[in-house]
């Protein structure tokens, strides 16, 4: 029916109107509050022949004057920097569409600080290309300026970020004792599009402590603020006199230092035993060299199993054995001297320097070990001796007793002995 297509069609320009002056000026029916206002004007009636009035079928028309304020207030077209552009009306805020390239390319410079704004005052937003950026941006009309110096200054900030950078000295782990971090260094890396003002990024020495996720360092990395930078640089400083207290905790324990240990051996195999923990491999290991399990099974041999000694270690590992401390001690300062040769214990020495060490180490080795040698071959030759005087003492004896059994008059073995005193 043309009255019901008539109706149709206001509902339909109430609710353009109310998009355009974004709120609601004219009542626009929900499905159910339509169908509830047909059926109380059709009064019953089931056939079009039963309908009375079919005028009541037809929305009254918009009211006229509002609908010109409407218009109005939020034209179809608005002039900004001097051209005249279609008003997009939506839901939300009404926008214009605007092309800033070629000559154009920098007039967004020139849009007002408080935005391009309908003659009922509503503001618009822009949505424009501008010359120099690969997309469209938008933002409310007296915020474009700002959106669009943002984009390019960030544009400028990223370029600068891939390309390279002033240097920066960065320290390295491990610190040493004289280590510094530099002061917040500045470099201008271009100029704000709007102001012309320099941008400045703004460099420091950044830590990352040690994570499942990361390893322990120390890098460059650039701000583009002051502030931030600032305070990155500071935690950095803070970390210093710790890992510095740490050095210096390292070098200590690797100077060489003299241990009381107790020494044994175990097993058929006589593995060496130190402080309880028993060696099955005598080879060099980490920085203890093979003749350490030497000289250890030696002075066993020489004070006995469980006997108390004394060790030079550096750091975690011992390298030489003493039983006596007046002794170890005066070849301490010598041995330390050599120690520093490997440096001061943050970094692993290599197999080169390791096996210099352990050759000039073997000067420094004790010589209770060849006094414990000689001891050993003394009680063996003391042992061997022993054994012999046993051996012909029982030839002597058995000899006696051949002798007995051929002389006549002796009734037992007994009186054999008892001839012969034995």
């Amino acid at each position: 029916m043309k009255i019901l297509a008539a109706s149709k069609a206001r509902q339909e320009e109430a609710r353009r109107m109310n998009v355009r002056a974004s709120e609601s000026m004219f009542k626009v029916f929900s499905s159910l509050e339509l169908i509830a206002w047909v059926m109380e004007r059709l009064a019953g009636a089931r056939r079009m022949t039963e309908i009375v009035n079919a005028e009541a079928l037809r929305l009254p028309e918009l009211d006229q004057a509002i609908v010109g304020k409407v218009l109005t207030d939020n034209p179809d077209k608005i002039v900004v920097l001097g051209r005249e552009v279609t008003v997009e009306y939506r839901t939300s805020t009404p926008r214009v569409a605007i092309d800033f390239r070629g000559e154009q390319a920098k007039d967004w410079l020139k849009l007002p600080a408080e935005g391009i704004r309908l003659p009922g005052g509503r503001e618009v937003s822009m949505y424009s290309v501008v010359e120099g950026c690969g997309y469209y941006i938008e933002a409310p009309s007296s915020q474009f300026v700002s959106k669009v110096r943002e984009i390019f200054n960030k544009q400028a900030w990223d370029k600068f970020v891939s390309a390279e950078k002033p240097a920066i000295a960065v320290p390295e782990l491990p610190l040493s004792f004289n280590t510094q971090i530099p002061e917040v260094c500045e470099y201008q890396y271009g100029e704000c599009v709007v102001t012309d003002e320099p941008l400045v990024a703004f460099g420091v020495v950044s830590y990352t402590p040690k994570s499942y996720w990361a390893s322990e360092k120390f890098e460059a990395k650039w701000f583009s603020s002051r502030a931030e930078a600032e305070e990155v640089r500071t935690k950095s400083v803070e970390v210093v006199p710790t890992k510095q207290t740490e050095l210096a905790e390292i070098a200590s324990r690797n100077a060489g230092d003299i241990r009381e240990v107790t020494i044994d051996r175990r097993g058929q195999y006589r593995k060496p035993e130190l402080n309880g923990c028993r060696i099955d491999n005598r080879d060099n290991s980490g920085l203890t060299p093979a003749f350490f399990w030497d000289d250890l099974l030696e002075l066993v041999e020489a004070s006995g199993r469980g006997s108390k000694a004394f060790a030079i270690y550096r750091g975690d590992y011992p390298i030489l054995v003493y039983l006596s401390r007046e002794k170890i001690e005066e070849v301490l300062p010598q041995v330390q001297s050599l120690i520093k040769t490997l440096g001061d214990g943050t970094t692993e020495p290599n197999s080169e320097e390791k096996e210099n060490f352990w050759r000039k180490l073997e000067e420094f080795r004790t010589k209770e070990t060849g006094e414990a040698r000689s001891l050993r071959e003394k009680r063996k030759a003391a042992q061997h001796a022993e054994q012999e005087a046993e051996r012909l003492r029982a030839e002597a004896v058995q000899s006696k007793l051949d002798q007995a059994g051929k002389n006549v008059g002796l009734n037992s073995l007994g009186d054999a002995f008892a001839k012969f005193g034995l």
